[in-house]
């Protein structure tokens, strides 16, 4: 479902809970913005997004083999860049209890301003 399209050249796409994380950053960045309830991926929708120069994802899970994967795989022979963020698989094992929410982010990299920073280096570059 796309709830705003912008002229920026950054997507932002959230993916169940995370909606509320690329929200966030959409409006930071005045950007589109996307949201899935489920993987299924409809490729008529995403399609729209390739003229963007930077597609950022939120997982609500571990990135890798995730929603962003799939999106990159699909981007791959465009210049569109695609940022897949959530937590790295290492970090996701054992009681999600025991550790705070904003430890995780920090320690996977994922807190605001680390995903700004991630974000306006693609940018830069």
């Amino acid at each position: 479902k796309i709830i705003n399209v912008t002229n920026s050249k950054i997507a932002f796409i959230g993916l169940g809970k995370s909606i509320y994380e690329a929200k966030k950053y959409s409006d930071k960045y005045h950007a589109t913005l996307m949201c899935s309830t489920s993987n299924k991926i409809d490729f008529s929708i995403i399609n729209i997004l390739k003229n963007k120069k930077l597609i950022v994802t939120f997982e609500d899970g571990i990135v890798s083999g995730g929603f962003g994967d799939t999106i990159n795989r699909y981007f791959a022979l465009n210049d569109v860049k695609v940022l897949p963020i959530g937590i790295s698989n290492y970090n996701y094992f054992g009681n999600p209890n025991d550790k705070n929410l904003i430890d995780i982010y920090k320690e996977n990299n994922i807190d605001f301003n680390s995903v700004c920073k991630k974000i306006d280096n693609v940018m830069e570059g």
